[in-house]
């Protein structure tokens, strides 16, 4: 009777347990989605907006539309499922999002096409600075203007 009782007391105190939204998205940018009609910011990623251009001078290009490009081929057309938490009630949500198993934010970070805020994916950051990939290419700083 006692554990039950702390059981029911940390269910209590506990956040309100995340929400999930399957289905076939369709993708907005490089760092945000829509799945029937609400809308997904992936979770722990900036990433350009569709008509973002990186670089200076002659060295410009059109990085919004890579990151977007990026998060289309890695969908493809499948149904991605994201996890919200469900007192969030913001548009877009925030979310950790996944098609096949693998999180969308991880993935875009990975392949240089968005940074990693905080922690969780700032080794994926690494690898692709180190890799000189994405919006890291040539070794320059991840920036972007509209």
């Amino acid at each position: 009777m006692r554990i039950l009782v702390l059981g029911v007391l940390a269910l209590v105190g506990a956040k309100a347990s995340a929400e999930t939204f399957l289905g076939t998205p369709t993708i907005i940018d490089g760092g945000t989605i829509k799945i029937k009609g609400t809308a997904f910011q992936l979770e722990g990623i900036a990433a350009p907006g569709r008509e973002a251009i990186c670089g200076k001078g002659g060295d410009e290009r059109r990085c919004g539309r890579e990151a977007w490009k990026t998060l289309m081929r890695m969908v493809r057309y499948r149904p991605v499922r994201c996890d919200t938490d469900k007192e969030e009630s913001g548009n877009p949500k925030t979310a950790r999002c996944f098609v096949g198993g693998r999180d969308l934010g991880a993935e875009m970070v990975a392949r240089g096409m968005a940074v990693a805020l905080g922690e969780r994916y700032r080794e994926f950051e690494l690898y692709a600075r180190t890799k000189s990939i994405g919006l890291w290419e040539k070794g320059g700083e991840a920036a972007w203007r509209r």
